[in-house]
Order: structure tokens, then sequence, then C-alpha cells
């Protein structure tokens, strides 16, 4: 006799099992990276200027977190920072059903949301070093 909730995510039923195409993952993922562009514009125009080292402003959560985030942009951290978004973003592409794929998403956004927050304090920071 198989378990019918092993093959299901919590609280999510068969609609979470459900395939989701391909273009709707699309179509999400390049809406949150729109609205952190739109966001970090809205907040500070100029920080466009730093966008390569947007990974850098999750560090802002941690103790010292801005301080972290000057060295890790003076040595070159912002590649791991974009290897991890990479890789969150390749796992975001392989996912068929569809509870996973919102669930990783869910989380997904809550990382740039914070990496939008986290960037503000880093720029503030580092306006402040002479």
């Amino acid at each position: 006799m198989e378990d019918k909730t092993s093959n299901r995510l919590a609280g999510l039923g068969a609609w979470g099992q459900r395939p989701l195409k391909t273009s709707t993952k699309n179509l999400l993922w390049y809406g949150a990276w729109g609205v952190v562009i739109i966001g970090a514009l809205i907040v500070n125009p100029t920080s466009l200027a730093a966008f390569y080292a947007f990974p850098l402003g999750l560090l802002a959560w941690l103790p010292n977190g801005d301080e972290k985030a000057v060295v890790g942009l003076m040595f070159g951290g912002w590649i791991v920072g974009w290897i991890f978004y990479i890789l969150i973003s390749v796992a975001l592409s392989r996912i068929k059903k569809k509870g996973l794929f919102l669930c990783i998403y869910f989380l997904f956004c809550i990382l740039l949301m914070l990496n939008v927050v986290g960037c503000q304090r880093v720029l503030e920071a580092a306006s402040g070093i002479r």
C-alpha cells in the first residue's frame, strides 16, 4: 500500500505535483530580477554602477556585514555570490513540479529582497570610506 502523502509536498496536495511550464518559470524568474532592478533604481539610481557586486548585499545581514561586504568587493567575493545565484537559477530551471518550484522560488525572492536592502547598507558604508 502506497502512502499518498509521501509523494506530495506538505499542504500543497495534488496541485503541487502538477508540472510547471518552462515559459511560466522563465516569466517568474525574469520578473523577480526585473523587480530587483526597478527596486534598486528607485532606492538609489547610482546603485547600477555597482551591479556586478550585487550578491555582496547578502553579507550586510551578518555581524559587521557592511565591512565584510566591502572587503569582499575588494577581493572578488562577489564572484562567489554570482555562482550562488547561478546555482539557484539552474535548480529552478530543472524543477518540474509546481509546488517545489514555488517553494524554492519563494526563498529565491526573499534572498533577492534581502540582497537589495543589504546593497543599500553596503553602499552607505562604502560611501563613508575615505
